[in-house]
């Protein structure tokens, strides 16, 4: 009689670990059966909005929305057999999985999913337990229940049903169901988000004779993204582990960790592409030496509504238009509108008059007050602003460590000015870049004072899919911690667009009202070119109504 033990491990080692090996047998050596009905797959994709490859959110989008996913992964080494501690070889030396799946989210707080996987096995050592090969496995069909959201923390619950439809005995699936639920939790400011998905799954019971039982395990996955270019360019970060009872958390073949990294790509707005790899950090079965996967997630556009679609009915005649010079048209410039101190200029808000501040320090003018407040009733109308960035820039006089400094006290000051005025906290934060991006070269007070200057930086956008989240009105600025009140933003765009069609359905014929809101959602026209050192600044319009004010 020989003892033989099968372990998935991320290195090759020689220590003993006896008591952790993992679906061990005792029987004539030559009398093995070929594998065993388990699923080795470790890193399960869930195709939900705004998740990452293995880690769940409880977000949905904002609208009925279907996605189509698709996820390919290479694995080396996910499961070797041991005997006595000995490595003998790998019972799966190769891997290579697809998942096609497809969600739907049918109102922001409900979401299905259906997940149908495939694999094939190569490369394998043991002749005897040899299960090379493709095989369908274990279908996946899911849910998920969005409970809470305040501000930008959502939570929610999942459920899982993994159905047996798997090819047995080749470690492609199990005998039984498998059920399961969990608890998932999300957290954005601005470009940066973190997702927690803790979950048990539930199976049938199955004692081997070495030390190992192949029965319900839970998962804490984490995992955190960053958006170097907004909604576009994202790195990840994540951690996918499982552990089986009773040994939970011990070490050994049940209890399997593995550290992912990638980047997210969104090449248009309803597609998102994923890349990334990883390896095992600790023993267990399903734990890779190398894995390397590359996903796709992809939104069908609706067709559009029949009652959007408007037909011809005669050809108007136009003139044709007359001959104007390219440069006539490159020097028209957008005019400010009375009253208007600011406006969204593509991904960025642009102020019509530059932030002044009392000689050498961080106070903020009286007279550019207005322009702050304005700004802060922007950002509060137009909702689907997620996050802004001041950003403070100064002067080269002086020493650069100075100019760093005062950079960053002067947007800390702008800051907590439009927090004042209404905005909340989390959708605004400031950084100082001192004098290394001066907007014009020369020593003159001129250029000097077009280079101290603060920029708003949108860094963050809801879509049109993305439910804007709720924002607390009542809170503590955070550096007093004096109790203030903040103003819910607004979605203007969806405004008009339920404006419209209570319109549309009561009859109206007469053209569309002006948006009720006196500062515009956003400009559709080109953006207006940067004040040049000859422009003239009119006197600032009278200060517009402080939406907000701290008790």
């Amino acid at each position: 009689m020989s003892s033989v033990a099968i372990i998935s491990q991320h290195k090759r080692s020689s220590r003993h670990y006896w008591p952790l090996l993992a679906l061990a047998i005792v029987t004539p050596s030559d009398a093995l059966a070929q594998g065993y009905s388990t699923d080795l797959e470790l890193v399960r994709p869930v195709f939900s909005h705004q998740g990452l490859p293995g880690i769940d959110t409880p977000v949905m989008a904002a609208q009925p929305t279907m996605r189509i996913g698709l996820l390919t992964q290479y694995e080396r080494d996910p499961l070797i057999l041991y005997q006595y501690g000995n490595e003998i070889g790998a019972v799966v030396k190769h891997r290579s999985a697809m998942h096609l799946g497809v969600s739907y989210d049918f109102t922001p707080n409900v979401s299905t999913r259906l997940i149908i996987p495939a694999a094939l096995h190569s490369g394998s050592d043991i002749p005897e337990l040899e299960a090379d090969g493709l095989g369908l496995e274990d279908i996946q069909l899911g849910a998920r229940f969005q409970v809470i959201r305040i501000g930008p923390w959502a939570t929610g619950v999942r459920a899982d049903f993994i159905a047996p439809t798997g090819t047995k005995e080749s470690f492609h699936g199990e005998q039984g169901l498998r059920t399961g639920a969990g608890l998932l939790n999300m957290i954005e400011f601005g470009p940066f988000s973190a997702m927690l998905d803790a979950n048990i799954m539930t199976r049938s019971k199955v004692e081997l004779e070495e030390d190992f039982t192949l029965g319900t395990e839970v998962a804490i996955n984490a995992g955190v993204r960053y958006w170097m270019l907004p909604d576009r360019l994202a790195v990840w970060l994540s951690e996918i582990n499982k552990g089986g009872f009773p040994n939970l958390w011990k070490g050994g073949a049940e209890n399997s960790v593995e550290l992912l990294g990638g980047l997210e790509y969104r090449p248009i707005n309803y597609m998102t592409l994923h890349a990334g790899a990883g390896r095992a950090l600790a023993d267990g079965y399903g734990g890779t030496a190398q894995r390397i996967l590359f996903g796709a997630r992809f939104v069908p556009i609706p067709p559009p509504r029949p009652d959007y679609v408007v037909e011809m009915e005669e050809e108007i005649a136009t003139a044709p238009p007359p001959d104007v010079a390219i440069e006539q048209l490159l020097s028209v410039e957008k005019k400010w509108k009375d009253g208007e101190l600011a406006r969204v200029e593509e991904e960025e808000i642009v102020i019509r008059d530059p932030i002044e501040f009392e000689f050498d320090t961080a106070n903020i003018l009286n007279d550019s007050k207005p322009t702050l407040r304005f700004v802060a009733r922007l950002m509060n109308q137009n909702g689907r602003i997620g996050h802004v960035v001041v950003t403070g820039h100064a002067s080269d006089e002086g020493t650069f460590a100075y100019n760093y400094d005062l950079s960053i006290r002067r947007a800390r000051a702008i800051w907590e000015e439009v927090i004042r005025a209404g905005v909340h906290p989390a959708r605004l934060s400031y950084r100082g870049m001192g004098e290394v991006d001066p907007r014009r070269k020369g020593a003159d007070e001129s250029q000097l004072a077009k280079n101290r200057r603060a920029n708003f930086d949108i860094v963050h956008r809801y879509s049109p899919l993305d439910v804007l989240p709720e924002y607390p009105e009542d809170i503590l600025l955070p550096w007093s911690g004096t109790a203030a009140k903040v103003k819910k933003p607004e979605d203007i765009q969806l405004r008009q667009q339920t404006e419209e069609a209570q319109r549309d359905s009561e009859g109206l014929s007469a053209e569309p009202s002006a948006p009720t809101a006196p500062v515009p959602a956003e400009s559709d026209s080109a953006p207006a070119p940067r004040p040049t050192d000859d422009d003239d600044n009119d006197d600032a319009p009278e200060d517009p109504e402080d939406p907000v004010e701290a008790p």
